[in-house]
């Protein structure tokens, strides 16, 4: 393409070549990125721009000006009153292969046609280019798959172009939230602007018109301007002053039976299929050539359906029409679609917009439901909301039992596509109304066990498990259910998060004889988890083999959320026990796993345990990255950024940072607001600790003795041993009932062998703690294991304690036989997160970038066997099954390229 003149065919507004101008440079972005994905890794290209200012024109160009035998799919997002769920990906489907495409119309879930959709561009093996339109109409599904598709873009050979309305995408768009999550380095931003005034001159000369005053009037839209320059010169010149204006200049040139055809048509944004079409007009083929032909108003699309040539135009002839017509012609396409019950099941989206044009109450509630039960099980989410709206609009002409059971369904789908609002809060309180008035009362507890739930993510405890108690209390006045199981399982659960172990356990075994019975696997699921918590929490080792079975099932039944459930618990106990060997392999299997499936918030949660994790190994620096970097991601809720937020307040605390105070206010404020002493506790010995090092013994007493006037069963074994230890430590009396294991290294020093406490947490891999127990050493070794734990202390970048040792030998005149702070801020050996070395870190990288193992041996100068024994080794360590899974986790979690 030159900088001047692009030739473009038009597809064809007027069966001749159009001359593209003012977006060469636009055009060699593309094909430079189409090069990039062919031949190096895959690429991602964002167009955004005002409507009519030429995305779909470029695009053409663009996909034309391929190379003959390239493969690329073209779906659009429709302005349905509610999108059509994953509609791009429908358009795309025969592109990729009748394999792919037989997935598509078999299967409604999500979780298939993604992985199939990934697998499909894989079979076709060379250079693909996917190109989603019009993305700000994108429903929730296609936005999934949008993300989903682009974080696993990297190992493809794929160009995935996104163009959007700048316009209409705000700060609170989810389109906005997609743009932020995808991988930076691999996008390409094209703003597109409006035609210069010089570029609107060139344009004119297509037309054979002067082009005087034509920018003025268009301000260099591509669109209003190409309108405006195709109608006819009158001799005053006497263009048009509006859009609406032009479109009806076109559609006068066509006979009655034609604009009686467009004007069906613009009743439906977008596409509509040739079988559809058939049954609106028996002379569609021939009306459809003449009107592109006249007009250039429609086109057809590569695979037969046809379209407006631009959103701009539908709603231009749209407007043509009064409300009593629109309405009309909307009923004419619903009855249509009615009479046959074919295309009702593949068009339900269409169905419910005709009916919104329509009015039409009956349709309305009859479709609406259906329709969002279908885009809901395909991940829509918040066009199920929208469906469910709709028909809520009509709910006085139905029955209180249908009424309760949509805003029952509206509350969940809201629920899960938006922020849990007031409003969905009080759409549940209006179902529960219902259901009692009808005297459902299964349905009324199945409501408060869901108020349960809402208020719970909202850090509501009081009102959570109130709502829990009633929802528990209704559903036991009915015959026993899976739902009542659910209830018995949510009460235990609740009871777990307090620390209540003994109940949680007890309900829990009611929940699982229950859900066995009623073969209600998830439910079983559920139970199993908070047994197996529940027991290891008290330190029962029973526990495991419950985690194992819960773990298994869920993953044999597909239930994702339980699977990462199982994993964040199992790994948590792990880490607490100081089975580090178990809790790496668990935080690493678990942080895959959610990683693959896109459990972000299960995922960052689980990568907060696993700075836990590095601190209690003594890896301060590795804790702080990945602490940082998770809560770096703004979008998680206060519960999944809690246990990052733990270990940043104890590890800038070791260092002696003066952001700890502020890091452990926030901290505990979260903490409370959540109301789960699973929190609570282990700040409170961090203060403890806190205030010991910095030698404000009132503090620390004051902290500990908190801990002291909590029940004894709502301390787990190791809170017990350290409120011991920090008793014994602050020269305080604890309870009886605080008991020690004698096996443990607190019992040790408690006993009065620091030294021999410092020898078994060596052992179990917690040098800190090893090295602040030698602290406490007195007698003749006291100097010379002062002196070494001092050192040790320094080494690990902890110089709270350190410094806390060297006042306590400056106070008993040994200060000389102590090791001299070092000058200047800490610096640790170099380490990484998970265990990388360099050179590995250095290879990570580039696969990253998408570099084959050939490619990366040319790089580094090095043998391919010895780039294959690293890259084998980084796939270990990060327990990715293949490349594209370690590229995606370095792409979820950046501060794995990084060696400290």
């Amino acid at each position: 393409f030159s900088d001047e003149w692009l030739l473009w065919q038009s597809g064809d507004w007027y069966g001749s070549m159009l001359r593209l101008v003012e977006r060469g440079e636009q055009l060699r972005l593309l094909d430079a990125a189409t090069d990039r994905a062919f031949h190096a890794h895959g690429e991602i290209v964002l167009i955004a721009g005002e409507a009519g200012v030429g995305k779909t024109t470029l695009l053409r160009a663009f996909v034309e000006g391929l190379q003959p035998g390239t493969t690329f799919a073209w779906g659009a997002c429709d302005a349905l009153h509610t999108p059509r769920p994953l509609g791009p990906m429908m358009d795309m489907a025969a592109a990729l292969g009748p394999e792919f495409r037989r997935i598509v119309h078999k299967s409604d879930q999500t979780s298939d046609h993604f992985i199939e959709m990934i697998e499909a561009i894989e079979r076709l093996g060379h250079g693909i280019v996917l190109v989603f339109e019009d993305v700000h109409w994108a429903d929730n599904a296609t936005l999934d798959l949008l993300k989903y598709l682009c974080r696993r873009v990297l190992a493809l050979k794929l160009l995935i172009v996104i163009s959007h309305r700048n316009d209409e995408v705000g700060p609170s768009h989810p389109l906005s939230a997609l743009v932020g999550d995808l991988p930076a380095r691999l996008v390409n931003r094209i703003d597109l602007a409006g035609l210069s005034p010089d570029g609107v001159a060139e344009l004119a000369k297509q037309f054979g018109h002067s082009g005087d005053g034509v920018y003025e009037l268009t301000g260099g839209n591509a669109f209003f301007t190409t309108e405006l320059l195709s109608q006819p010169q009158s001799g005053k010149r006497d263009l048009p002053q509006s859009i609406r204006a032009a479109i009806q200049t076109r559609l006068a040139r066509l006979s009655l039976a034609e604009q009686e055809l467009v004007g069906a048509l613009s009743v439906v944004p977008n596409v509509m299929d040739r079988n559809l079409l058939s049954y609106i007009d028996a002379d569609f083929g021939y009306k459809l050539a003449s009107v592109s032909l006249n007009s250039g108003i429609l086109l057809e699309t590569p695979d037969g359906s046809v379209r407006f040539r631009h959103e701009l135009a539908r709603l231009a002839v749209l407007s043509l029409h009064t409300p009593n017509q629109q309405r009309d012609q909307g009923s004419r396409i619903l009855r249509i679609l009615c009479e046959h019950p074919k295309l009702v099941e593949s068009h339900l989206d269409l169905v419910a917009h005709c009916a919104a044009t329509a009015d039409d109450a009956d349709a309305i509630l009859t479709y609406a439901p259906r329709a969002a039960e279908r885009a809901a099980k395909l991940g829509a989410h918040k066009e199920a909301v929208a469906h469910l709206a709709l028909a809520l609009r009509f709910a006085d002409r139905t029955s209180d039992a249908v009424t309760a059971q949509l805003y029952e369904d509206w509350a969940y789908e809201a629920g899960l596509a938006d922020q849990i609002t007031d409003e969905v809060i009080a759409a549940r309180h209006t179902a529960i109304g219902l259901w009692q008035k009808v005297g459902r009362i299964d349905k009324v507890g199945h409501n408060y066990r869901w108020l349960w739930r809402l208020h719970w993510y909202r850090g509501e405890p009081e009102e959570a498990e109130l709502a829990a108690q009633t929802g528990l209390e209704l559903l036991q006045l009915s015959p026993p259910s899976g739902e009542l199981a659910m209830a018995y399982s949510t009460q235990s659960q609740i009871n777990f998060l307090h620390n209540r172990l003994q109940k949680s356990i007890d309900w829990a075994r009611q929940a699982l004889e229950l859900a066995r019975h009623f073969s209600d696997v998830a439910t079983q699921v559920h139970a199993m988890t908070n047994i197996g918590s529940s027991l290891l929490f008290r330190n029962d080792p029973q526990g495991r083999s419950y985690m194992e079975e819960s773990l298994a099932l869920a993953r044999k039944h597909d239930l994702h959320e339980h699977a990462a459930r199982v994993y964040t618990n199992y790994a948590e106990y792990a880490i607490i026990a100081r089975d580090f060997e178990l809790a790496e392999k668990l935080t690493a299997e678990g942080i895959a796993f959610d990683t693959r499936l896109t459990l972000d918030s299960w995922t960052y949660y689980l990568v907060g345990r696993q700075a836990q994790l590095r601190l209690e190994q003594g890896r301060l620096r590795d804790a702080v990255t990945i602490a940082r970097g998770v809560l770096a991601i703004k979008k998680l809720t206060v519960v999944m950024h809690m246990p990052a937020m733990i270990v940043l307040a104890r590890a800038q605390a070791r260092i002696g940072s003066v952001e700890a105070d502020e890091l452990f206010a926030s901290t505990m404020d979260a903490a409370q607001t959540v109301g789960e002493v699973q929190y609570i506790i282990p700040i409170r010995i961090a203060l403890i600790e806190q205030a010991y090092v910095a030698s404000r013994l009132a503090v620390a007493k004051s902290e500990l003795g908190k801990l002291l006037r909590l029940e004894k069963d709502i301390l787990q074994p190791w809170d017990r041993s350290a409120v011991a230890l920090w008793a014994h430590r602050l020269e305080l009396n604890p309870p009886p009932s605080i008991e020690l294991d004698p096996a443990s290294p607190e019992a040790l020093e408690v006993g009065g062998d620091p030294l021999g406490a410092a020898r078994e947490y060596l052992a179990l891999g917690m040098p800190f703690d090893a090295a602040f127990a030698r602290l406490h050493c007195r007698g003749e070794s006291q100097v010379e294991e002062l002196s070494k734990a001092i050192g040790e202390l320094d080494a690990l970048g902890m110089l709270a304690a350190a410094d806390l040792g060297r006042r306590w030998a400056n106070a008993c005149g040994m200060e000389g036989a102590m090791p001299r702070r070092r000058r200047g801020p800490y610096r640790a050996a170099r380490s990484h997160p998970l265990g990388l070395t360099v050179r590995e870190v250095e290879i990570l990288r580039c696969m990253v970038d998408g570099a084959s193992n050939r490619e990366i041996a040319d790089q580094l100068c090095r043998s391919q066997r010895t780039v294959e024994h690293h890259v084998a080794a980084i796939l270990t360590k990060l327990s990715a099954p293949n490349r594209m899974q370690a590229a995606l986790r370095a792409l979820s979690e950046p501060w794995l390229l990084e060696l400290k």
